[in-house]
């Protein structure tokens, strides 16, 4: 498939402005895989943590004096809190294995492959900027002396005799740098030249590599989001498969039966013990009270 745009059209301009926009991407994106990394590395310790808690919740004594229905409904509530905390610890491994190391390891690479990429343009680019400025550097001087030598020239159908000679001489003198000055703009600029052509290709160049590592950074990032909501997914599911063993649980549960086996199990007999009456001991025989 044809790319729609291409960072080697798009990133030009006489204050080399791409260089820092395209740049500064790079150096974006560098920092988006670092908070993506962070990120997963706190989510998997979060796991972690409420996977441990759970692990322990589920260890602690629960419905043991419970007996029938509501005992079984508990015992499945005991086992599945286990069975989570299991679920939840290999979330959190996943979680650091399958996504942030997925995240630390495609940074390296694609880190590693900028650097190289960037540090070769950027000579080219410091040099053509030193060279820039040289060319910019001996054009004032040539056009000073052109200056110069064009005002001498200009005197010389205006001065006669002693002033004639003075200018004729700044005139000779002012030429001699000409040739110099001269000499110079013209080399500062073949050199510039043969850099900006080389510049032009090293950039063009670093522009296809920049969209090469930009393309595979984001089909990276899309991948990685979805193996984390993949691991986050399955875990809620097993999470509501348990909710759904325990709700299947409590449809069985029968309060008047369990009340029932509870009786079976506990009564002690149905003679109701009443109050003692009152009874006098005066003269050695019961006298009921009056």
């Amino acid at each position: 498939m044809a790319r729609v745009a291409a960072f080697s059209n798009s990133f030009w301009g006489f204050d080399d402005s791409g260089v820092t926009a395209l740049v500064g991407r790079m150096s974006d994106a560098k920092a988006t895989n670092e908070e993506l990394r962070h990120f997963f590395r706190e989510r998997a310790l979060i796991e972690e943590e409420y996977a441990k808690r759970l692990q322990k919740l589920a260890k602690v004594s629960l419905g043991e004096h419970e007996s029938g229905t509501v005992k079984a409904s508990i015992d499945v509530l005991k086992h599945e809190a286990a069975h989570s905390a299991n679920q939840h610890t290999a979330a959190a491994q996943q979680l650091s294995q399958e996504v942030e190391t997925f995240f630390s390891t495609m940074a390296a690479s694609i880190r590693e492959r900028r650097k190289q990429t960037q540090s070769s343009v950027e000579r080219v680019f410091r040099l053509k900027l030193q060279q820039q400025a040289e060319v910019k550097r001996t054009k004032e001087r040539y056009e000073t002396d052109c200056v110069k030598v064009n005002g001498y020239l200009a005197q010389q159908n205006l001065l006669l005799g002693r002033e004639l000679e003075k200018n004729n001489a700044k005139l000779e003198k002012v030429q001699s740098t000409l040739h110099i000055s001269q000499a110079d703009y013209n080399n500062a600029t073949r050199a510039l030249q043969e850099t900006v052509s080389k510049w032009i290709n090293e950039w063009r160049d670093a522009c296809d590599k920049f969209q090469d590592l930009e393309e595979e950074r984001l089909d990276a990032v899309k991948s990685g989001l979805w193996t984390y909501a993949n691991i986050v997914s399955q875990v809620c599911v097993t999470d509501d498969e348990s909710c759904e063993k325990l709700r299947v649980s409590l449809e069985s549960c029968d309060t008047r039966a369990d009340i029932q086996a509870f009786i079976e199990k506990k009564k002690t007999g149905n003679e109701i013990v009443h109050p003692p009456e009152i009874k006098s001991f005066q003269d050695g025989y019961d006298q009921p009270a009056q």
